[in-house]
């Protein structure tokens, strides 16, 4: 199968999602990683937007 320290980082993965994921798994993963920093920024953005605009209501 291969050696233990190759094997060692992808352990948990491959418990969790077996040996190999479903085609429609894979997919819905790989759209959530190639997305992530796009809701990452908007995340980030929500509250830096409310800080501002309770500043200027509050001047």
């Amino acid at each position: 199968m291969g050696s233990r320290e190759l094997l060692a980082p992808v352990a948990v993965w491959r418990k969790n999602l077996g040996q190999t994921p479903a085609p429609e798994t894979a997919a819905l993963l790989s759209r959530s990683l190639c997305t992530q920093h796009i809701r990452i920024n908007h995340h980030a953005a929500t509250p830096l937007a409310r800080q501002r605009q309770t500043k200027i209501s509050a001047t």
